[in-house]
């Protein structure tokens, strides 16, 4: 066996040695050469022994753009692209194989354009042997060419659909292990293909649906069903996030209907739960607006009459009297409620801003003023330490007022007997205000600190959880930011930023 010549000149193929006789010509060659042209739509040509074209059926008229008159003489090497090179290759490829050979060579049209074509050659041999040139048949290969490459671009478009696309999209297979993974799955669960390709999904899968083997349970329904649509689930994300997902699960079997693999497109919905689950609460305090409503016709003002009639039998009384005690502590209770009744109204219902200029350390002042009886009752001592000049803030003074009513009074009532309250003001730069609130009481624990700022959550046994979650709200009104720190045994420190023009929100609010 000897090797054939690749088109560049190099081996290619296995060619037979054993002796092939080439085409051998007979006296009536000039009728084959005829017959050819005129019943073959093939593009076939010939060339004599001097390597210059003798021959050009019509389907090579077509093909190369030559007229017969204009081609009839050309040197071979001016129809290929690579002249003399190929020549030289091709001579030698059909020299080594003898019999008719095809071959892929790029040859070049009447205007120089190029046209890549199989060729299937021969040798051409007189009858005493001595050679006389080759024949050779031309098939464009351009259309082929054409459809490879639409198909190419056709595979890469989807493919960089697949691979880009923002939802995450990857494929298992019929072991369920992960065999693609596009950037989507890495944006959305932080792992880079490489980290994934060969894994189980298990590694995405929070501990609770694990062990409820929600994993099995998808593929048998893929596996029987062919496919999964939206379903709802919960993930894991590389950095130990859960968060929120919709899926579609399908399974791919082969032509014989075997199952291999499966693909999925999950998509992160965790705003979009966190939206619903805002819609919802806003639901629900519509419906406490409606509730709210009605408490303040029905409660507050029958609580005003009896809390006058109270104050009237108290003050009636001695000081020393036995029940003036008692009535003092009902009065206290009759405050509590109407507190309750107005953070609900406040919080249920808010109005717009009366925006008007405020003395902040007047308003303090009252405050303090009005929670001084609280305080003492506790044996508790209130310091208040603010600078030489306080800027006065555009704000709402009844909405300031029963924020910092809500914050130190809520410090009051963390200190059980005898401890300390600190309010302190500060102006750290010239557009805002700083207001800190500080008692040295139980503390709140960690696991509730993220928490204290929801409506209707609360570690009182006589709380609404409405308080703190109006606190938050009034500070966003007011353009400022309202944060807490707070440690087991030492205390808590609520800590007010306020713009001191309000139209300018200055931060988002947080916690």
């Amino acid at each position: 066996m000897t090797k054939g010549l690749s088109k560049s000149g190099n081996l290619q193929g296995t060619v037979p040695m054993k002796p092939s006789p080439r085409l051998v010509l007979g006296p009536d060659k000039d009728h084959c050469y005829q017959h050819c042209r005129m019943v073959c739509n093939e593009a076939i040509f010939t060339v004599g022994r001097d390597w210059r074209v003798s021959s050009f059926s019509e389907g090579a008229q077509r093909l190369f753009g030559y007229s017969v008159a204009e081609v009839t003489g050309l040197p071979l090497d001016l129809l290929l692209k690579d002249r003399t090179t190929e020549l030289i290759r091709i001579k030698q490829f059909l020299e080594a194989g003898g019999d008719a050979q095809e071959f892929e060579s790029v040859m070049l049209g009447k205007g120089g354009s190029e046209i890549h074509v199989r060729m299937s050659a021969s040798l051409l041999q007189e009858s005493d042997g001595r050679l006389n040139g080759l024949v050779a048949l031309c098939h464009d290969l351009t259309p082929i060419r054409q459809l490879k490459t639409e198909i190419e671009q056709r595979d890469w478009f989807f493919a960089s659909i697949l691979r880009n696309s923002a939802d995450a999209i990857f494929t298992l297979d019929s072991e369920e292990k992960i065999t693609s993974w596009n950037k989507g799955a890495e944006a959305i669960f932080g792992y880079s293909e490489k980290e994934m390709l060969g894994k189980s999904l298990e590694v995405l899968m929070p501990d609770h649906l694990k062990e409820e083997k929600e994993l099995e349970k998808i593929s048998v329904t893929a596996r029987v069903e062919g496919f999964l649509r939206s379903y709802q689930t919960q993930r894991i994300t590389k950095d130990g996030e859960t968060i929120d997902v919709l899926f579609t699960r399908t399974a791919i079997r082969d032509a014989q209907g075997q199952l291999i693999g499966y693909s999925s497109v999950l998509k992160d919905i965790t705003e979009q739960k966190l939206l619903d689950r805002h819609l919802a609460q806003m639901e629900k305090l519509s419906a406490i607006g409606e509730l709210a409503a009605g408490l303040a016709h029905e409660i507050k003002n029958p609580l005003a009459g009896i809390k006058g009639a109270i104050e009237i039998i108290r003050d009636s009384l001695a000081p020393e009297h036995a029940h003036s005690q008692i009535l003092g502590e009902v009065l206290s209770e009759v405050s509590r409620i109407d507190r309750s009744v107005v953070n609900l109204l406040s919080y249920s219902k808010p109005r717009k801003p009366d925006l008007h200029k405020v003395d902040l350390l007047n308003l303090i002042e009252n405050v303090i003023s009005f929670l001084k009886k609280v305080a003492d009752s506790k044996s508790i001592c209130l310091h208040v330490a603010v600078p030489s000049e306080v800027p006065q803030l555009t704000g709402d003074e009844n909405e300031l007022k029963q924020l910092f009513m809500n914050l130190i009074l809520n410090s009051l009532e963390a200190i059980q007997e005898e401890g300390n309250v600190w309010v302190k003001i500060t102006s750290p730069f010239d557009s805002r205000v700083s207001v800190e609130v500080t008692d040295d009481g139980p503390g709140i624990p960690s696991e509730q600190l993220g928490k204290i700022f929801q409506p209707f959550f609360t570690s009182k046994k006589n709380g609404t959880g409405l308080g703190l979650a109006t606190c938050k709200r009034i500070v966003a009104n007011h353009g400022g930011l309202i944060q807490v720190q707070s440690k087991v045994g030492e205390g808590t420190r609520f800590t007010i930023d306020l713009a001191l023009n309000s139209g300018v929100p200055m931060s988002l609010v947080g916690q």
